[in-house]
């Protein structure tokens, strides 16, 4: 959702018919994300064990929250456009975009329950002795249990076009990591 405001953002100043404001609205909110989004979002806020956090009816039955999201994000993409137009200054408009987001982290909040701020993780050792680590943060939890370093790891595609040439790097437009 931050992401996308912020694609809109970046092309506030194109045409709203060009095709890549009109790429960013037909596309929206979608299910899942890049392998990128995912390693920035674990590295910034970390993760927690499934019994902290369990599956909800919404999770994986996403079609419902989807849709309101991605209504919500057309309609902020719509308002963050027209403030620009009417001379909102760029400051307001990151300011609307950051309750835009709030707005969105309310709904995703009443669909798939709010996100842990701290936890007991609870376990057994490899010699069966059980073990409690007490107020842990999610962001605790991924670097002491988990620890793999994200960066170590790159997507790796084949899309060969004329003009792309193999062995070279290539960056997507619009596919950035989070903000």
């Amino acid at each position: 959702f931050n992401c996308f405001l912020e694609n809109i953002i970046e092309t506030i100043d194109e045409d709203v018919n060009s095709r890549t404001v009109e790429l960013l609205l037909r596309s929206g909110i979608q299910d899942g994300g890049e392998w990128n989004m995912f390693c920035n979002i674990v590295k910034k806020y970390g993760l927690v064990p499934k019994y902290v956090m369990p599956e909800t009816f919404s999770s994986s039955e996403s079609d419902s929250m989807n849709n309101i999201l991605d209504l919500k994000a057309t309609k902020c993409a719509h308002e963050l456009r027209e403030m620009k137009h009417s001379g909102k200054s760029m400051n307001e408009i990151y300011k609307a975009k950051h309750e835009m987001v709030k707005e969105a982290y309310s709904i995703l909040c009443m669909f798939l329950g709010e996100p842990p701020k701290k936890f007991d993780f609870e376990y057994k050792d490899k010699d069966k002795k059980f073990k409690c680590d007490y107020n842990m943060t999610p962001k605790d939890f991924y670097d002491k249990y988990v620890g793999v370093n994200l960066d170590d790891y790159a997507v790796i595609i084949n899309c060969p076009t004329e003009d792309k040439p193999f062995n070279k790097i290539y960056n997507i437009k619009y596919m950035q990591n989070m903000v």
